[in-house]
Formats: C-alpha cells, structure tokens, sequence
C-alpha cells in the first residue's frame, strides 16, 4: 500500500516532531512560586469596583449593559441601548430582584414610562 505524498509529508512532520520533543519534559522543575506581597500581608489585590450600578438589557441590543443614573427611564433604556430590530417588541419584562412587572409595549409608545432602579433586568421580546 502506498500513501499519497500530502500523507507522508504529514507523517514525516509528525515523525520529526516526536523526534524533536523527546521523551518527557527537557527542562528542570524551578524553585517553588513565593507567595505574593498581597498574601503575606493579608490584604487582597486590588480589583475593579464590581458593584457599579448598571441596568441589563436582555434581548436584540447593541448596549446589552448601561450605567443606572437618576432618572433612567425604560423608554431612554431602550434608546440608549439601541434595540434593532425594525418592528417594534411583542413584550418588554422589567426584572426586578424577585419581581417581574410586564409592560405592555403599546402603553410605552402612548408616553407611558417606568422608572428603572439599579440592577433591573430588562427583557426585551421582538
């Protein structure tokens, strides 16, 4: 039986670099890490404040995420978040801790609006 020459190219690449690595690892194991300066005194590493509030958009968004400030409003949400399918939502969810308020999107379109509260999860239906 014969290989084609792409198969035994591949096999000689592969035979030259089981030759190449050798058995095992080449090098020698290092001293062990030292702790960092943070674990020896026992303060933690700074990291990014994480409990920013923002408002989370679920649904067909550009922004799924946006900075909460007074006065955020669903309508100026959707807005700032760039919904973009053409036709309008079949049904927008405010999710709010354990609490999920159903707003009809015909009622937002009338000049109806609701106020958006840091952490809210807003769920957009297209």
């Amino acid at each position: 039986m014969t290989l084609p020459p792409a198969a035994r190219r591949c096999l000689g690449f592969l035979l030259l670099a089981c030759l190449a690595t050798g058995p095992g690892c080449a090098h020698k194991p290092g001293p062990p890490a030292r702790p960092t300066p943070t674990a020896e005194t026992g303060t933690p590493p700074a990291l990014p404040n994480l409990q920013e509030p923002v408002v989370w958009i679920v649904g067909p968004v550009r922004w799924p995420v946006l900075d909460w400030r007074r006065g955020l409003t669903l309508a100026r949400a959707i807005l700032e978040a760039e919904y973009l399918p053409a036709n309008d939502p079949r049904q927008i969810l405010i999710h709010r801790g354990t609490v999920t308020i159903p707003v009809d999107p015909s009622r937002l379109l009338t000049g109806e609006d609701w106020a958006l509260l840091p952490g809210d999860r807003v769920e957009i239906v297209p």
